[in-house]
C-alpha cells in the first residue's frame, strides 16, 4: 500500500500498525500497560482506529462535495432574494427552507442523506442529517486527523491559521505550522513545524478553501495568515443562508471554541457509530489523540524513536 509519510525516517508508516506485531491484541496489551502509569485515559484502539479511517473516508468522499453544495444553495438564494429587503429576509426561515429545497442534492452527497437545511425550528427526528450537521461532521473529520499526526494540544489545533499546511521546496516534504506554549511558560507561544503526511495536506487545503468560504460568503476576505482554519462560522446561525450582511459582533471572525468542538467530535463520534465497549460509547478528548501517538511511535519504533518522539511532542509531557 502507499506509505502515508514519505520520509525515510519514518519507515514505520510504510507498514500497516498490525505488520509490526503478531497481532491486534498486542497492541492492546501496550496500551493497557501504558495506561497504568498515566493520568489520562488513552484512546482504545478500535476507536482510534475507527475515528481516523472514517475522517479520512468523509473528507476524501464528501469534502469537496459540501462546499459545492453549499455554494449551489446560496448562488439560488441570493439569486431569488435580490429584490427583497435585508430586514424581510433576516426573519423569514420558510423563504430559505423552500430555496433549500428547490438546489438539487449532489449524488456524491446522497448517502450522507441530508434532509433539512437546519434551522433552530426544525424537527429532530428525522431519517437523516441536516446541512449544518453536515458541515459539523466535515469540521470534525479534519480536526481528528490533525490531532492524530500533529500530536499537539488543543489550543495550538484552534489556534491553526488558514496558511498553517506547507510544502518545502527542498526536501519535497509536507509540514503543519502551529502555536505551541512554550516550556515553562503561562502565555508565551512559538511558531513549531510538524511533517504530515501528503494526504492529509491535499486534505488540508481542500478544507482551507471551505473556512475561507464560510467567511467569504458573509463579505469577510480576511488574508489566510489573519484567519482560523477552524473558523466559528461553522455554527448554525452562520451556516443558514441569511442576508450575507456582516452588521454586529456575532459575525467577527475567530476560532472555534473548546466546547463547542467537543460537541461536534461527540456527533462525528455517533454518526460513524464508533464500536462501543462494554456496552458504552468513547467519547474522545483531543488530548487523548497527542498520548495515543507517544504510544503507538514508540512501540512502533522498537522503542528506539523516544529522542525523535521529544522532539516531535515537544515539550514531553504524557501525564
Amino acid at each position: 500500500s502507499t506509505p502515508l509519510y514519505s520520509s525515510a525516517a519514518s519507515d514505520v508508516y510504510k507498514r500497516q500498525p498490525h505488520e509490526m506485531f503478531r497481532s491486534e491484541g498486542s497492541l492492546n496489551n501496550i496500551l493497557k500497560n501504558f495506561q497504568k502509569n498515566i493520568k489520562t485515559s488513552i484512546i482504545p484502539l478500535e476507536t482510534a482506529f475507527h475515528l481516523i479511517s472514517s475522517a479520512l473516508k468523509f473528507q476524501h468522499d464528501y469534502g469537496e462535495s459540501i462546499l459545492l453544495y453549499l455554494k449551489a444553495i446560496d448562488n439560488h438564494y441570493r439569486k431569488n432574494t435580490a429584490h427583497l429587503k435585508k430586514s424581510t429576509l433576516m426573519l423569514d426561515s420558510e423563504r430559505r427552507k423552500k430555496f433549500f429545497y428547490e438546489v438539487e442534492t449532489p449524488k456524491s452527497l446522497t448517502s450522507l442523506n441530508i434532509k433539512i437545511l437546519g434551522l433552530e425550528g426544525d424537527a429532530k427526528h428525522i431519517d437523516g442529517i441536516s446541512l449544518t450537521q453536515a458541515v459539523h461532521l466535515y469540521t470534525a473529520s479534519m480536526y481528528i486527523l490533525l490531532a492524530s499526526f500533529s500530536a499537539t494540544r488543543e489550543l495550538s489545533l484552534l489556534l491553526l491559521k488558514r496558511d498553517c499546511f506547507h510544502h518545502s521546496p527542498l526536501d519535497g516534504l509536507f509540514d503543519i505550522r502551529f502555536k505551541q506554549q512554550k516550556a515553562n511558560t503561562h502565555n508565551m507561544l512559538q511558531t513549531i513545524y510538524r511533517p504530515i503526511p501528503q494526504v492529509i495536506y491535499r486534505l488540508g487545503l481542500q478544507y482551507c478553501e471551505f473556512s475561507q468560504y464560510l467567511e467569504n460568503r458573509f463579505g469577510i476576505f480576511n488574508s489566510d495568515h489573519e484567519s482560523y482554519l477552524f473558523t466559528n462560522f461553522h455554527g448554525i446561525k452562520k451556516i443558514i443562508t441569511r442576508h450575507f450582511d456582516c452588521l454586529s459582533d456575532a459575525y467577527t471572525p475567530g476560532h472555534i471554541s473548546d466546547d463547542s468542538m467537543q460537541s461536534v467530535l461527540n456527533f462525528f463520534t455517533d454518526w460513524t457509530e464508533t464500536p462501543l465497549i462494554d456496552g458504552k460509547r468513547w467519547y474522545v478528548s483531543d488530548h487523548q489523540f497527542r498520548r495515543l501517538f507517544a504510544v503507538l511511535y514508540f512501540n512502533l519504533t522498537d522503542e528506539t524513536g523516544i529522542e525523535e518522539l521529544a522532539w516531535f511532542l515537544r515539550p514531553v509531557d504524557l501525564s
